[in-house]
């Protein structure tokens, strides 16, 4: 999910506000050890003892999370939702 800002002309739809990080939430089908959180950008592993992970921390910017959605996809693992907020908003 892309988070659309108020634009002025000519600035990009899907800018990261200055200075601040993206919260994430990846819900994935399966599981996967909590050692690949070093490989996941840092996120947190968190088996929910299902058939279900979710990973969970900030990323920096709307590349990152693509990246690590890349690298999630690249492992074969089916994503259920991806939810992202600003740190700074409520």
């Amino acid at each position: 999910m892309l988070l659309p800002l108020s634009l002025k002309h000519g600035e990009n739809r899907f800018a990261v506000k200055k200075g601040l990080m993206l919260d994430v939430e990846i819900r994935i089908k399966g599981q996967i050890d909590t050692d690949w959180s070093e490989f996941l950008g840092g996120l947190i592993i968190i088996p929910t003892g299902g058939d279900e992970t979710h990973l969970v921390g900030r990323v920096r910017d709307q590349a990152m999370l693509r990246g690590l959605l890349n690298e999630l996809a690249d492992l074969g693992l089916e994503l259920i939702s991806v939810n992202t907020k600003f740190d700074g908003d409520k």
